[in-house]
Protein backbone atom coordinates (compact mmCIF):
# COMPACT_ATOMS: atom_id res chain seq x y z
CA UNK A 1 0.00 0.00 0.00
CA UNK A 2 3.03 2.19 0.98
CA UNK A 3 4.94 1.81 -2.78
CA UNK A 4 1.30 2.73 -4.15
CA UNK A 5 0.66 5.93 -2.16
CA UNK A 6 4.47 7.22 -3.21
CA UNK A 7 3.90 6.26 -6.92
CA UNK A 8 1.21 7.85 -7.19
CA UNK A 9 2.42 11.08 -4.84
CA UNK A 10 5.25 10.82 -7.89
CA UNK A 11 2.30 11.08 -10.48
CA UNK A 12 0.78 13.66 -9.40
CA UNK A 13 2.98 16.15 -7.31
CA UNK A 14 3.77 17.48 -10.13
CA UNK A 15 0.46 18.96 -11.10
CA UNK A 16 -0.46 19.97 -7.47
CA UNK A 17 2.60 21.64 -6.55
CA UNK A 18 2.02 24.82 -8.61
CA UNK A 19 -1.55 24.88 -7.30
CA UNK A 20 -0.47 24.37 -3.75
CA UNK A 21 1.44 27.96 -3.89
CA UNK A 22 -1.47 29.93 -5.38
CA UNK A 23 -4.01 28.64 -3.12
CA UNK A 24 -4.60 29.74 0.50
CA UNK A 25 -3.71 27.64 2.96
CA UNK A 26 -6.92 25.69 4.19
CA UNK A 27 -5.13 23.75 7.24
CA UNK A 28 -5.88 19.80 6.46
CA UNK A 29 -8.10 20.57 3.26
CA UNK A 30 -6.46 20.13 0.32
CA UNK A 31 -8.19 21.74 -3.10
CA UNK A 32 -5.95 21.23 -6.03
CA UNK A 33 -7.27 17.76 -7.04
CA UNK A 34 -10.64 19.89 -7.42
CA UNK A 35 -8.95 22.69 -9.32
CA UNK A 36 -7.01 20.37 -11.53
CA UNK A 37 -9.88 18.58 -12.24
CA UNK A 38 -12.32 21.56 -13.17
CA UNK A 39 -9.21 22.63 -15.44
CA UNK A 40 -9.22 18.99 -16.95
CA UNK A 41 -13.16 19.77 -17.65
CA UNK A 42 -12.51 23.05 -19.16
CA UNK A 43 -9.71 22.27 -21.35
CA UNK A 44 -11.91 19.10 -22.40
CA UNK A 45 -14.81 21.63 -23.31
CA UNK A 46 -12.72 23.89 -25.32
CA UNK A 47 -11.21 21.37 -27.52
CA UNK A 48 -14.35 20.01 -28.32
CA UNK A 49 -15.91 23.11 -29.31
CA UNK A 50 -12.07 23.80 -31.67
CA UNK A 51 -12.66 20.05 -32.76
CA UNK A 52 -16.47 20.66 -33.28
CA UNK A 53 -15.91 24.41 -35.19
CA UNK A 54 -13.15 23.45 -37.32
CA UNK A 55 -14.70 20.05 -38.48
CA UNK A 56 -17.49 22.28 -39.87
CA UNK A 57 -15.63 24.44 -41.98
CA UNK A 58 -13.23 21.18 -43.73
CA UNK A 59 -14.89 19.57 -46.63
CA UNK A 60 -14.04 16.35 -47.78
Amino acid sequence: MRQIYAGLTRLTEPLYRPIRRVLPDFGPLDFSPAVVLIGIQILDYVFARLQASLSYGVAF
